[in-house]
């Protein structure tokens, strides 16, 4: 626990369910200076899988600690479109996550011939895309009666996935995982 506001977004949504924000949606409070303390560095130490925004104030530490302990590091790169950022993080990385589109997949197939990085791009209705060592993955939508709300679907994906990929190191299956979750997020209001 700390003092201080906590971080929040607005968000809004279209008569069909998908979100969007305005300027002045994102306040981080407290995560915008967030750094990992003694009590969360103890407890990251066990884990298995950690998973983070590569935008936290956090990152350093993860990295270092990944370096230290072998847990799976996971990232979503969001909307992040800088390849020198990528390229950055992709030696530290077991998992990136993007929300993608046509333009990015031929650099992450490209990428995931240099790193041992699973590179995953979501795609919305269209499914989802993984490459690693070169190779192409490729994973359908699961479909939904109806788009209630799309905020939370990438988590409620990424989640999936990395469960997932603990248990089996299955990309495929990873993937399946992670559209079903995906598509529970898309049937009511709220993330999660």
């Amino acid at each position: 626990m700390l003092d201080g506001q906590t971080a929040h977004n607005k968000i809004y949504l279209t008569p069909e369910g998908d979100r969007y924000f305005h300027a002045d949606s994102w306040n981080g409070g407290l995560s915008d200076s967030y750094r990992l303390r003694e009590g969360d560095i103890a407890f990251l130490k066990n884990a298995d899988a950690v998973h983070t925004t590569v935008f936290t104030p956090a990152l350093p530490d993860l990295l270092r600690l990944k370096k230290e302990h072998s847990f799976l590091l996971a990232a979503d790169f969001n909307e992040e479109r800088s390849f020198s950022a990528w390229e950055e993080m992709l030696p530290f990385l077991d998992i990136f996550f993007i929300s993608g589109e046509d333009a990015i997949l031929p650099c992450m197939k490209e990428l995931s011939r240099k790193y041992d990085t699973v590179l995953v791009a979501t795609l919305a209705e269209r499914g989802s895309i993984a490459y690693h060592h070169g190779n192409t993955f490729r994973a359908e939508a699961v479909p939904v009666k109806k788009v209630v709300d799309t905020t939370g679907c990438g988590d409620s994906y990424q989640a999936g996935f990395v469960a997932s990929y603990c248990q089996s190191a299955d990309i495929e299956r990873a993937m399946r995982k992670g559209s079903l979750l995906a598509a529970k997020t898309l049937s009511h209001v709220g993330g999660f």
